[in-house]
């Protein structure tokens, strides 16, 4: 019986053209009559630069040695006070359909949040972790008002019997909740925009899930454009060993448009978005 080998880097394939297929195959022989057997091979060394690359290094002039680092771009300063930033950061997020209340003080935002949620005729809310940074004793508060408050995912207890993992009714839960409260970890004033950076606060799904996302911003974590943006979170949450796994930025509500264009606000994601900015 002859029997051709074909090799490749990740297998040895063995093609057999008259064996016959063991009794537990199910798969008929007259519409399959080669069998192929892989014969497992120590994985690649990945390590080590793959003759593509190597060729490519070399037409470049390079060796395989590791490349060395990118030099950081020179950094540029912006002249706005925070202040400006203030007013550029609002003007540009309600361009796009985000309210902003500038210059708000901490110990009055709790209860500015709570009325705001009761013109709404809302009755639960899911509040982050990290809001009592800013608003201590503000899930108590919301409790005392009368609203179902949710935390964050580490802190939710739910009926474990229900066969759901954590993460499952976790979400189920914030379907119905009517709002949700997180913080910002920085904000791009130029482009009206939140930056929420996964890390300490759990705050992704909260600000996602629910039809309206109220968002705190320390007035300070306002930032004028993109590129001080990136020197930041090098300088900060980047420049660890690993760098976070998620980095959201949020510029208005949800909006989504067909191929016609025609556009639909809260979609794939909050319908409203409003952004109480504290001072210090």
């Amino acid at each position: 019986m002859a029997t051709e080998k074909v090799e490749n880097t990740d297998a040895k394939v063995s093609r057999s053209s008259s064996a016959v297929p063991p009794a537990s195959d199910h798969l008929n022989s007259a519409l399959i009559p080669d069998t192929l057997r892989l014969e497992s091979t120590p994985a690649p060394d990945t390590r080590r630069p793959t003759p593509m690359l190597s060729r490519i290094r070399a037409a470049l002039g390079r060796g395989d040695h590791e490349p060395n680092p990118l030099e950081r771009l020179p950094r540029t300063y912006s002249e706005a006070s925070i202040d400006d930033r203030i007013s550029l950061f609002t003007a540009e997020l309600c361009k796009v359909g985000g309210n902003v209340e500038p210059l708000v003080d901490r110990r009055s935002a709790t209860t500015q949040i709570a009325e705001m949620l009761k013109a709404r005729a809302a009755t639960a809310v899911a509040v982050s972790n990290g809001v009592e940074s800013l608003l201590p004793n503000a899930r108590e508060y919301f409790a005392g008002q009368g609203f179902q408050v949710t935390p964050s995912l580490s802190e939710f207890q739910f009926d474990s019997s229900s066969g759901e993992t954590p993460a499952e009714a976790y979400k189920r839960t914030l379907i119905n909740v009517d709002a949700g409260v997180t913080t910002a970890d920085y904000a791009i004033a130029d482009t009206g925009t939140l930056v929420l950076v996964s890390g300490s606060e759990q705050h992704r799904l909260i600000s996602l899930v629910p039809p309206l996302h109220i968002c705190l911003l320390k007035q300070d974590s306002i930032l004028p454009n993109l590129a001080e943006l990136i020197y930041r979170v090098n300088d900060g949450p980047y420049s660890k060993t690993r760098p976070p796994l998620v980095m959201t930025f949020i510029t208005g509500p949800s909006r989504t448009a067909d191929i016609e264009l025609t556009l639909t606000i809260g979609v794939h994601g909050p319908r409203e978005l409003q952004v109480f900015i504290c001072s210090q």
